[in-house]
Order: C-alpha cells, then structure tokens, then sequence
C-alpha cells in the first residue's frame, strides 16, 4: 500500500509538472506569433520619414506645379537649369510666366526700342513672376538666385539681389520668406555679407570643403549649399578612381567632416545638401539642416524604405579628425586680401574645379534663358509698335496652312519652337511698316 502510495503522489506531481511546462510553452508561442504579427505590420521607414526624425528639411528643387503642392514640402528652389528646362517642357507653365514678366515691363517702359537693361529688367521680372507662383502653391522659404554670370562683381550681385527683394516685398512677399543664392567666390562672400548686413538672406552655393564653407559662414550667410554630385565627382577625377563603397570615397569625407565642424563650432548657418546623383549619397550622409531634391528624388523618398539611418556616429574617424584640427577662422576675413590667400594649393585647386567648373554650366544656362527672354521682349515689343495690318500680315506668314490653329496657338503663348519661324516674317512686316527701318535687338534671320 506504502508502494502504490508513492507512485500516485509521483504521478500526480508528474502531472502538474506537465502542465506547467505546457502552460508556459503555450504562453512563449502566443509571445513569439505576437511579436511576428506586430512585425508584418510594422510599415518599413521611407527615406522621407527619415529625413523628418533627423529634422532634416525638404526643398523641393523643381518647377513641376502639382510637385510643389505636396504639403510635406518645407520649401522651394529655382535655379538656372530649373528655370530653363521648365521653358524648354511640353506644358509650357513657366513660359506663361515668362509672358507676364515681360508684359508688365514693355508696358513700364517709356520706348518702344529693345535694349539690353530692358532684357535684364524682364530676367530679373520672371525671376520674382515665377516665385510667387511657386509661392502660391508652398508658402515655405524660397531658395532664389542672382545672375550667376556677375559672379566676380560682389556690386552687381548685391544691387540684383537688392532689385529682386524689392520687386518681391512690391507683390506682397515677406523678406523672411526669400533666400538668394549667389556663388560662392571671394566677389560673391563679399555681396553676401553686404546683403546680410542690409537684411537680406543669403544662400553661398557650390561649397569645396571645410574651410571655403567656413569663411562664408564667418560672412554671415544665411545657409551654404554643398553640391553633393559635383563635389563627388571632382574628386573622382582627382584620383580617376570610382568608389563603389561611398563609405571610403574621399569626397564623403570632406562633406562629413564639414558638417561635423559646423556642430563643433556651433555654427548657426545652415547647411544645404543638394544635386545628389542617386539617393544612395543621400543616405550615406547625415547632418544636413536642409536637402535640395528633384522632382523625381522627391517622388522615390516617399515610398523607398531607408535601408540604413545614419547619425553622426557613423562619420569616420578620419573626418572628425580634420573637423577638429581645421582653425576656426574668426578674424580671416579682416585681413582683406580674401580667403583664397590663405588657402594651402591643394585647397584652391579642389574650389577652382568645384566652383568655376559649376558657373561654367551655369554660364550657358543663363545664356540660354537670356536668348528666350530677348526673343519675347522682341516679339512683343513688335506687337505693340506694329500697325494692326502689319500684325495681321505677320500671324498669317508665321502660321503653315498645314495646320495653323496649333501654331497660332503656340505663338501667342510665346512658344520658344515657334520663334524660328516667326522671325523672317517679322522682318518682312517690320521693313513694310517703317518702310525699310528695322526694329534694333531683333534677330530677323
């Protein structure tokens, strides 16, 4: 009896045991389906929700209309070959622009002659026409520029940049809403810091390395621009190397250890990311107050997952290295002589190549946008000095019977494919009108 006792109290004590075990098994399977549903829920970081936890702002760097309206936008930019390639589209938006700007400053105008301040008036015109349409859709701040070409005259970029906010604070812009962006040679360090000190904020763009983007800085910029692609690019050629690991590219190095100097010294200007040439550069580096991206780059960061969150843990040691050992330069710019001056060879080689390499293209851009704008001036110029016979004559010698509606149609909204065919029709009216004069600034042939 002793013996069956025994077995039945280990039984029965074997039997709570199992259930114990069960019990528990029972609960870290429910634990580990729990982790795995909330797992398959959890939504992968897009690159754009990254960027807003870095508080990394966006800048839409496009003229595309319904882009701009995106309300996740914290500001806008032109450029050059923004602005060009938005008059060279099929939907002809910022030529209607164009058209306005250059309405309102024939009708300012007191002759009826072309001429090259009355060009530049219309440039400057479409510049601030075209902002506040953009401003319409983003009412954040708005990166605009000066005449890149005037980029070794710091007067002539000051006194553009000075026309351009008035004509803004005239339609009603607040002077808090307009940055300028204006290159950043020793002429253009110089206006910026006339400009700063007058009030109005300033963008230093196309940024060679530390102690470039620290003497604007100690101008009193507003904010300088890195141009990510073009800096990597130089100094791709520079070593005619590629780096299929951005982790080891000398270029990411001058860049972190650029940004890393601004924290060291608690420098107050912002610091613009832009011209990024994949998104992999994006994510490669952080630090960034602000990102200038395109219309494209702007559509794949809101679905793209970031696959990694850089922070500043993952600058190199050799970057944070020269962030610590480059001077802070409070007194350089005193000595008068520029910045240039007190650069190592190296150092003026890399900003030579980055810099004027960058107003090389920027050069034929503003050409190529001067071009247009002088042909609409031209063509409306003719307008108004024209007899009603004379503009008769001309729309019917501009429109091929083939199919005129359509070319009419491209001609009175200022079409750039249109110009071509309309000048030798226009120098025929132009010569029976002032019987053999012709109108000077226009290209008739």
């Amino acid at each position: 009896m002793v013996h069956n006792d025994g077995a039945v109290r280990f039984t029965a004590a074997r039997a709570r045991s199992l259930r114990k075990e069960n019990k528990e098994n029972s609960a870290q399977e429910s634990e580990r389906e729990q982790k795995y549903n909330f797992a398959s829920k959890v939504k992968p970081v897009t690159i754009r929700r990254a960027l807003a936890a870095a508080n990394t702002a966006v800048i839409g760097n496009t003229v595309d209309f319904p882009t701009l309206s995106e309300d996740d936008l914290n500001g806008t930019a032109i450029s050059p070959a923004i602005i060009l390639a938005g008059l060279n589209a099929e939907g002809q938006d910022v030529y209607y622009h164009l058209w306005v700007a250059v309405r309102s400053v024939i009708e300012e105008s007191t002759g009826g002659r072309l001429s090259s301040r009355m060009v530049q008036s219309a440039m400057e015109r479409f510049v601030v026409e075209l902002g506040m349409a953009i401003y319409e859709r983003n009412s954040g701040p708005q990166l605009t520029f000066v005449d890149p070409r005037k980029n070794d005259d710091a007067q002539a970029m000051a006194r553009s940049a000075k026309r351009l906010m008035s004509l803004f604070r005239a339609r009603g812009m607040s002077q808090e809403k307009i940055v300028i962006s204006i290159p950043a040679t020793e002429d253009g360090v110089a206006a910026a810091k006339e400009l700063e000190a007058a009030g109005i904020r300033t963008n230093l763009i196309f940024i060679a390395n530390i102690m470039h983007a620290a003497f604007c800085a100690q101008a009193g910029a507003t904010a300088i621009s890195i141009a990510v692609g073009p800096l990597l690019l130089c100094h791709e050629r520079k070593r005619r190397a590629a780096y299929l690991e951005l982790a080891l590219h000398p270029g990411i190095e001058v860049i972190q250890a650029t940004l890393e100097y601004f924290k060291l010294h608690n420098i107050h200007t912002r610091v613009v990311g832009r011209d990024f040439r994949q998104l992999a550069e994006l994510s490669a580096l952080s630090g960034f107050d602000a990102v200038c991206l395109s219309k494209e780059q702007l559509e794949v960061t809101r679905w793209k997952a970031e696959t990694r969150s850089p922070d500043l843990s993952d600058r190199s040691p050799q970057a944070s290295m020269r962030a610590r050992q480059a001077q802070h330069p409070a007194k350089f710019l005193e000595n008068g002589s520029g910045f240039m001056s007190v650069m190592s060879a190296e150092a003026r080689r890399m900003l030579a190549a980055t810099v004027y390499s960058a107003l090389g293209k920027m050069e034929l851009q503003m050409n190529a946008i001067e071009k247009i704008v002088r042909e609409e001036v031209a063509w409306q110029l003719a307008q108004k000095t024209l007899s009603l016979e004379a503009l008769y004559d001309l729309q019917l010698r501009s429109a091929p019977p083939s199919n005129p509606p359509k070319k009419r149609k491209e001609r009175e909204s200022g079409a750039r494919a249109g110009s071509e065919k309309r000048r030798k029709p226009l120098a025929d009216a132009c010569e029976r009108e002032n019987k053999g004069g012709l109108i000077e600034g226009i290209e008739y042939f």
